[in-house]
């Protein structure tokens, strides 16, 4: 007969674990479609939304490994969205590298804004003397847009590199079932690492600035909620590769909720974490001072694309 205990510890928390999971990777949906509509990054950190595809991808080939249910409905949704977050990222970070070259091509050269003082009689002149100085200067300005952002280069090397061990597991009959499930959960658990950084950053700031503003109180509940229910069903089912990464970020979201109690949030505190909970609500918050600037006039996307629409039609540019 099954115990009370093992219904809840193998069916009850798993379930619930399920549920926060969704959620926790549905957080920074909010703050990406405020992203698109700015046209710009403005400093949001998407690093970790490349490693959330290798990390949702690894538990989901662990979940076949192990046929696990509550394994594979954790992860497969959160590997389905990162496809959506990583576009965005793209879209605003290639935008962002891009723009200088827009710039460049809509400005005058020197020499022919130095021509627009000249006279109006020698305008005749000054015309073959401007299109040979623009085409010289346009040329001269260097290289085009890049083929590459840094996210592309990331997320690539993620996916290529969970691809070709998943295809070597595979295709490689010799390979027992422990073997494979050793593989994939050893291979899960270091892709796991980067999400470490950010409650580890998090407990540094708090612990030098002795105060608690840092600390993103949803994030940090769901988070050390999540590990909770997953924590006690790896014991449950005695399994280690999914008790690690759950029994760290535990620990981390225990030192932080204690951080929280001890440490006090100062005013100005209150004020930055309001903007940092509507802005980066996937609570992977690291410090990026780029200060990038909103696309159109008035910030908004429809006003650079049409900007970029008049472009290409007066200049033909690709």
């Amino acid at each position: 007969m099954v115990s009370a205990s093992d219904v809840i510890l193998k069916y009850v928390f798993p379930s619930l674990g399920v549920i926060i999971a969704t959620t926790t990777f549905s957080a920074p949906v909010k703050s990406l479609k405020k992203a698109l509509r700015k046209g710009s990054l403005n400093g949001l950190n998407t690093l970790p939304w490349a490693f959330m595809t290798g990390n949702c991808l690894g538990w989901v080939a662990y979940s076949f490994v192990e046929f696990n249910l509550f394994v594979f409905f954790a992860n497969a949704p959160g590997f389905i969205l990162s496809f959506w977050l990583n576009s965005g990222a793209l879209k605003l970070q290639y935008l962002e590298q891009v723009r200088p070259y827009i710039e460049r091509d809509m400005s005058p050269s020197p020499r022919v804004r130095e021509s627009n003082n000249i006279a109006e009689e020698e305008e005749e002149e000054s015309v073959t003397t401007n299109e040979e100085d623009e085409q010289s200067y346009r040329q001269g300005g260097g290289s085009g847009p890049p083929l590459f952002c840094t996210h592309d280069k990331v997320w690539l090397l993620v996916v290529v590199s969970w691809l070709i061990l998943l295809s070597v597991i595979g295709l490689d009959s010799s390979l027992t079932h422990e073997i494979r499930k050793d593989i994939v959960g050893i291979a899960a658990n270091v892709n796991l690492v980067v999400f470490f950084a950010a409650p580890l950053s998090t407990i540094v700031t708090v612990l030098k600035t002795a105060d608690s503003s840092s600390i993103h109180v949803r994030t940090m509940v769901l988070n050390t909620l999540n590990c909770v229910f997953w924590f006690a069903y790896s014991l449950a089912v005695r399994d280690i590769f999914i008790a690690l990464p759950n029994g760290l970020g535990l620990l981390f979201g225990l030192i932080q909720v204690v951080l929280y109690v001890i440490f006090p949030r100062s005013d100005g505190g209150l004020e930055r974490i309001r903007t940092d909970e509507e802005s980066m609500e996937d609570g992977l918050m690291m410090e990026n001072g780029d200060g990038n600037r909103s696309v159109g006039s008035d910030g908004s996307v429809e006003t650079e694309l049409k900007r970029k629409s008049s472009i290409i039609e007066d200049k033909s540019i690709i």
